[in-house]
């Protein structure tokens, strides 16, 4: 069994795909959520980063929670050497983006604001360095310009 910490954003579609996450995987026991708020998923612990990164009890968590490893989606601020030394890198990302193109938080709806035809999500491994280390998993996917679509139906209609 391996005790896991999640990094998020409170969005409610990260919360409700943690609720589920929790639920199915057996081999994980979700120990800890580190966010922006305060808001209670289940009985879930939250750390509160809302105004700071709260490394210090971040690190006490993980020490008194044998926490082994590390998950972030969309989470804002960068994981220490500190905070990764104590899980042995056993820490991975969640980046809403092709992270060859795109570095860093909020990277969404940087192809679409860039008018191109396809955006991606990528999981990679997280090491010191920003949106650097070893991608594991890469998935891209045509983006829907539903504006253009509506207005053809609506040309079609008349």
């Amino acid at each position: 069994m391996h005790n896991l910490l999640i990094f998020s954003t409170d969005k409610k579609e990260i919360t409700d795909s943690i609720t589920i996450f929790n639920k199915k995987f057996l081999n994980l026991r979700i120990k800890g959520l580190v966010y922006n708020s305060k808001k209670k998923i289940g009985k879930i612990p939250i750390i509160d980063t809302s105004f700071s990164n709260n490394e210090k009890k971040i690190c006490n968590f993980i020490k008194n929670n044998q926490i082994s490893i590390l998950i972030s989606f969309q989470y804002k601020w960068i994981l220490s050497k500190s905070i990764l030394d104590l899980v042995k890198y056993n820490a991975f990302n969640f980046h809403l983006a092709n992270i060859n193109q795109y570095k860093g938080h909020h990277t969404s709806i940087a192809p679409i604001l860039d008018k191109r035809r396809k955006a991606a999500v990528t999981i990679h491994k997280m090491t010191e360095g920003v949106d650097e280390g070893p991608i594991l998993y890469k998935k891209s996917f045509k983006i829907n310009n539903s504006k253009k679509k509506n207005e053809r139906e609506t040309n079609t209609t008349k």
